[in-house]
């Protein structure tokens, strides 16, 4: 709060500054309007190999879903939206897969996960705030 004098001589209470630092603060500890998230990257490997192309997706127990395709040496860093990396703290369910549905631009591509890491999923991991890593290695049956 800063106190001025204006032209007539009457004291003026400016509460500009308190209204400034008190919205930085506000948005600082929210991250804006969304969920607080935290960053997430890793690796994926099949039978000691990278995994290309596999969807990776974190679903937390409620919202939103966060995503990432690994790249071609497995690696892969969520995505909650266009604009905003991470995924929303807390517990989720995490699957992993290569299947793309064929359409009529392209042919599919088969699934090469197997479907514990899936459809039949049960692997869950707890993200926190700040850098979480998450490798998983997979093997097929």
């Amino acid at each position: 709060m800063i106190l001025r004098a204006n032209p007539a001589g009457c004291r003026l209470w400016s509460f500009a500054p308190l209204a400034t630092v008190a919205s930085a603060i506000i948005v600082g500890c929210s991250g804006g309007d969304g969920p607080p998230l935290g960053d997430v990257a890793g690796y994926v490997r099949l039978d000691g190999q990278p995994l290309p192309a596999a969807l990776v997706t974190f679903q937390p127990d409620g919202g939103r879903p966060s995503t990432a395709r690994t790249d071609e040496d497995g690696y892969y860093e969520l995505s909650f939206s266009r604009s905003e990396s991470g995924a929303v703290i807390g517990p989720h369910l995490v699957t992993i897969s290569t299947y793309i549905a064929p359409d009529d631009e392209q042919d599919g591509v088969p699934e090469r996960v197997p479907a514990s890491f899936n459809e039949k999923s049960m692997v869950r991991r707890e993200v926190l705030a700040g850098q979480n890593g998450f490798d998983f290695d997979l093997t097929t049956p």
